[in-house]
């Protein structure tokens, strides 16, 4: 892939000032529309708040907004102060949150006026609630506690290599990992994706996912890169994803593979006039090749872009364009531009071409290390090679993910890859999301079973199932249990938390 342009910035907070014309539209949220010049002033008051209640550089600063404007200013105001963002679910329970608070040392919380924080419950640390405003509209953006009047600039510029961004992850097999991305690793990362994408200045996004995820940089602070808009969604269901689609006249949206495969199903969503979509963006989850193919006959006219990424990476690792070579449809494409890929063993030496292992990667947009975590260090780098924990191999320099390497199932000595036996599963039109895991077996030592959630109006044929999948895969493939539900246990990013689905058994 070719490198991005060299970018007119050095820090994140520059990009309200210097990245867009100052009367083109920035931000739309709901009914409102505000221009990056509104956008920037907008910023500068709320750094200038901020900064007189005490935040200052390198402080860490809990986010516990919504998807919204508020959200994006908060962004911007920190980062231009030198502040670390600590973005969190709104719905983290408060145990969860002090522990977080305690762990990234956060002195401020900054919120919106709805918050009720005495049900948040006394925090390990004191800790500062600061409140703004949600919407948009131009006038004072600041509200509750933090004071209405700028003041002049009394804070010194950070550092491309200062801590831009804290992100803990999900933390759903264990103590949530701590992941500070820096300005010049997140820049890095959100012009990987932009240039990827082609963004300009006539680019409007929807990134149908909550802000407090990674790929708000590429979506959002991407979007604001090329000098291009972004429409903010609050509702993330299949049915708000379109109308809002429809509404802005969005040109890209960016989903999980499961919104889509909603969407796909849902009558409004395979009627709706999106002919303004120029580019559609799936990820965050393995994608099985039944579900492109359906994305792609029902966008004919539109790119779609199957990207591949961590939080540790910015988000950008690799993407498969609509350039893919025939026969690499499979694939989550080449790397980007400066991320070196290496496929390595358990003892991290690397292994010939086409050969599985685990994926490793470094680079500009690569952390070199987690938050206060040497044990985390020595368990997930090679040398300076992070390990991603994702099985795949490497040929003519696509990269084949083949699951978790946590989640790859041993049955009786052979490794089965539940990828391998989803896509076939996909192919019954009946069908509409399937995840297969590994169950213990005292003989085999595991043995594949499956989950299926039927599309809407159709029955699951279990029995078409296994002949489907005897007649395709080796039979230490094939499932030996279907479990048919009506849906699948997700994170708020839309991931399938696996150890709720193997919580529920299949009876066969």
């Amino acid at each position: 892939m070719t490198s991005p342009p060299p970018l007119p910035i050095r820090t994140l907070g520059e990009i309200p000032a210097l990245c867009g014309d100052a009367g083109r539209a920035a931000v739309i949220d709901a009914n409102s529309v505000m221009s990056f010049g509104q956008l920037d002033r907008a910023v500068s008051d709320l750094v200038s708040a901020l900064v007189s209640v005490g935040v200052g550089q390198g402080d860490a600063v809990i986010l516990l907004l919504p998807n919204g404007g508020a959200f994006i200013r908060a962004f911007y105001a920190l980062a231009r102060i030198g502040a670390v963002a600590v973005p969190i679910n709104l719905q983290t329970p408060p145990a969860r949150l002090h522990e977080v608070q305690e762990r990234a040392r956060a002195g401020f919380l900054i919120t919106h006026p709805d918050t009720d924080v005495d049900q948040l419950g006394p925090p390990a640390n004191p800790v500062a609630i600061l409140r703004i405003s949600v919407g948009i509209e131009e006038r004072p953006l600041v509200g509750g506690e933090l004071p209405r009047t700028a003041s002049d600039r009394d804070y010194p510029s950070p550092d491309p290599d200062d801590p831009l961004v804290l992100y803990f992850s999900s933390g759903t097999t264990g103590k949530p990992k701590g992941i500070e991305l820096t300005h010049a690793q997140a820049l890095r990362g959100a012009a990987l994706w932009s240039h990827r994408w082609s963004f300009g200045s006539d680019t409007l996004t929807v990134m149908a996912a909550p802000f407090f995820h990674v790929v708000f940089l590429p979506l959002v602070i991407g979007a604001h890169l090329a000098g291009g808009a972004t429409a903010v969604l609050r509702r993330l269901t299949p049915r708000a994803v379109v109308s809002e689609i429809e509404r802005v006249q969005a040109t890209a949206v960016m989903a999980n593979p499961a919104l889509f495969i909603q969407l796909l199903n849902d009558r409004r969503g395979s009627s709706a006039n999106l002919e303004s979509l120029v580019t559609i963006i799936y990820g965050a989850a393995p994608t099985p090749v039944e579900v492109i193919k359906r994305l792609q006959r029902r966008f004919p006219e539109s790119a779609l872009f199957n990207c591949y990424g961590l939080t540790e990476t910015s988000s950008a690792l690799s993407c498969l364009g609509p350039d893919v070579p025939t026969g690499r449809e499979a694939s989550v494409g080449e790397s980007h531009a400066g991320v070196e890929v290496s496929v390595r063993d358990v003892a991290g030496h690397e292994v010939p071409a086409g050969q599985p292992g685990e994926i490793c990667c470094r680079g500009p947009n690569v952390i070199r290390h987690y938050y206060c975590d040497a044990r985390l260090d020595a368990a997930r780098f090679h040398l300076d090679w992070l390990r991603t924990g994702d099985v795949g191999f490497v040929e003519e320099n696509h990269i084949y993910l083949l699951g978790r390497c946590d989640d790859i199932i041993n049955v009786a000595g052979e490794k089965v890859y539940p990828i391998d036996i989803e896509n076939v599963l996909h192919q019954d039109p009946a069908v509409s999301e399937a995840v297969v895991r590994g169950v213990a077996d005292k003989t085999k030592g595991q043995v594949v079973t499956a989950w299926i959630v039927a599309r809407p109006g159709e029955a699951i044929d279990v029995r078409a199932l296994q002949r489907r999948c005897a007649a395709e895969l080796s039979p230490s493939f094939v499932p030996r249990a279907f479990e048919v539900v009506s849906e699948l246990p997700r994170n708020p990013g839309g991931k399938v938390v696996l150890p709720q689905v193997d919580d529920a058994s299949p009876t066969g």
